[in-house]
């Protein structure tokens, strides 16, 4: 147990998060093992349960609405609500946004699959999502999970994005609706997916923030 504990405390931590943004995922690439934190709390108003496209209007948000009453406030335990058929809502909205890029209609069925899915648990929907990116972009980073709550990792990445801070700029690439709109930075990861496709694994890998 001591010598697991001292693993975990070497690892390399990331929160949960709700299709993450284009730095979230090119540091979740670096180590070969990325630690999901299941046991800190609930932090509302957070990428952990929301993610920002380009829609043709302009940056868009997409909420995953959680149930009002949940028995703790640890990620993992935080229940999806149901009540609103959001679903249905944001895929309409994905398609608005991206069905005019190169690569959507490759992944569309993904985006299907996971919207008609109905995980009770954001933090099962989060891991969903994040398995089926990590397919996409042929990476064989395998993803493993804490066991307790630490308040420090030597690596730790759960504060690193925040949602209500202007976007860190990265280097641009060619958006949907780059005629009318300027270039957005750091969206969801849906951004680069439909827009590079395969080639999205390369901008990762070489993504240098300065």
């Amino acid at each position: 147990n001591r010598k697991q504990k001292t693993i975990k405390t070497l690892s390399t931590i990331f929160s949960s998060h709700f299709f993450p943004t284009i730095r979230y995922m090119s540091d979740c690439l670096k180590p070969d093992k990325p630690v999901l934190d299941g046991f800190e709390n609930m932090q509302k108003q957070t990428y952990r349960n929301r993610c920002y496209i380009l829609g043709p209007n302009g940056r868009q948000m997409l909420i995953v609405p959680t149930a009002k009453k949940n028995a703790s406030r640890r990620v993992k335990d935080i229940q999806i609500s149901y009540a609103e058929n959001w679903q249905k809502e944001h895929y309409k909205t994905l398609e608005a946004a991206y069905r005019r890029s190169p690569y959507f209609e490759f992944y569309e069925h993904i985006f299907e699959e996971i919207y008609q899915s109905k995980h009770k648990f954001l933090f099962d929907l989060n891991l969903d999502i994040l398995e089926r990116l990590l397919k996409i972009l042929q990476s064989d980073v395998s993803i493993e999970f804490t066991d307790t709550y630490q308040s420090e990792y030597k690596l730790d990445f759960r504060n690193n994005y925040n949602s209500k801070e202007q976007p860190v700029e990265i280097p641009k690439y060619a958006q949907v609706f780059i005629e009318k709109i300027p270039f957005e930075t750091d969206l969801s990861i849906i951004d680069l997916i439909c827009n590079l496709g395969p080639q999205s694994i390369i901008y990762l890998k070489d993504l240098e923030l300065k």
